[in-house]
């Protein structure tokens, strides 16, 4: 004779309360070995990707950039520089980055935090950038304010298709995006939405 566990009866002999309680008991059961093994199985199969984490960081970074001539054309600061091996990046936090143009104009940019590549050839800038260029005998002081932008200082050229906001002198211009080349004589493009006030009172 069968186990009586194993009988055909052996559920129908139970009361109703006792085949609920039952099916309760297995129902349970079984989603408690469902949510282990599927815990279990995203342990096994998740996998960490190390590649991309930072290897060293400095405090107080500052590197300088001389030109051809031995002169000083780019300046380099930041609170904290993180490197990253995998594309020999690094993160900064409170960039300052201060150039020269070829006509010696003086610019200085800093923002919240930045991005350069591993050969310097190309720095993005993020959160309340500010570009400004100082006041000559000739020439009004000027400023760029933006949420972010990408410059490539070998080429001293910046381009970013955030909104900006430029003051130069008593005038100002908005505009949606910008593409700026500061050699000398200095040339921006306004990408779009470009409104601008002039000292005479004329908007355009």
């Amino acid at each position: 004779m069968a186990p009586q566990f194993l009988q055909e009866n052996a559920f129908t002999n139970l009361t109703y309360s006792q085949q609920i309680l039952l099916g309760a008991i297995i129902i349970l059961s079984l989603a408690s070995w469902g949510i282990r093994y599927y815990m279990e199985d995203e342990v096994t199969t998740q996998k960490i990707d190390i590649t991309n984490a930072a290897d060293y960081w400095v405090d107080n970074i500052a590197s300088y950039t001389m030109d051809a001539q031995g002169n000083l054309s780019h300046t380099l600061i930041a609170d904290l520089a993180k490197h990253f091996p995998k594309d020999d990046s690094a993160e900064l936090t409170n960039p300052r980055f201060e150039f020269i143009n070829n006509n010696g104009q003086y610019w200085k940019v800093k923002s919240k935090m930045g991005w350069i590549s591993h050969n310097v050839n190309l720095v993005k800038l993020y959160g309340n950038v500010t570009i400004e260029r100082n006041a000559k005998a000739y020439d009004f002081p000027l400023s760029i304010k933006t949420e972010y932008i990408q410059i490539k200082p070998k080429e001293e050229y910046a381009e970013t298709d955030k909104f900006i906001h430029i003051v130069y002198g008593t005038n100002w211009i908005k505009s949606q995006g910008l593409q700026a080349w500061f050699k000398t004589p200095m040339r921006m493009k306004f990408l779009s939405k470009v409104t601008a006030h002039y000292a005479n009172g004329v908007k355009k």
